[in-house]
């Protein structure tokens, strides 16, 4: 598969769901900005689980997206925005043994994060604004551990 785009990524305005995007699994690096938006199908954005790298990212106004999965992002060189996806969330790994850190760790593989891990990430990137962690319930019991976030974007150290 392709391994590296030199260019910008833009998948906008389709109709384009998951599974679709599977030819992006192998991708590691764009060298422009990876632009996601207006996919209204699109409930999950997993393919780009390998992406080490991109100039700039922006995820925007897709309606369903409820997870957005970048385990091996390392180095984004200009903003990261994540903007107007309703219900878009984190999901925290719990530090003691719970039925929320059995199912984060089911739900993410070997990828799940805890919340000082989550603070750190956004705070590399981000001036934070707002960074609340909530609990989702089912059943009477706490089933998964995520956090809110919203920053403004550090000023660069020129």
């Amino acid at each position: 598969g392709v391994v590296r785009i030199t260019g910008d990524l833009t998948i906008q305005e389709s109709g384009l769901k998951s599974a679709d995007l599977l030819v992006l699994k192998s991708l590691t690096e764009v060298g422009g900005r990876l632009t996601l938006e207006g996919n209204p199908a699109l409930q999950l954005f997993d393919a780009c689980e390998n992406l080490e790298r991109a100039r700039g990212i922006y995820l925007g106004f897709n309606t369903a997206v409820a997870r957005v999965a970048l385990p091996k992002l390392k180095e984004v060189d200009a903003a990261f925005i994540v903007e107007a996806n309703s219900v878009l969330g984190e999901l925290i790994l719990p530090e003691k043994r719970s039925v929320p850190r059995l199912l984060a760790q089911w739900d993410r593989g070997d990828y799940p994060r805890p919340l000082a891990a989550w603070r750190d990430l956004f705070g590399e990137a981000f001036v934070p604004e707002v960074f609340e962690p909530f609990s989702l319930r089912g059943l009477g019991l706490r089933l998964w551990d995520m956090v809110y976030f919203k920053g403004a974007a550090r000023p660069s150290a020129t």
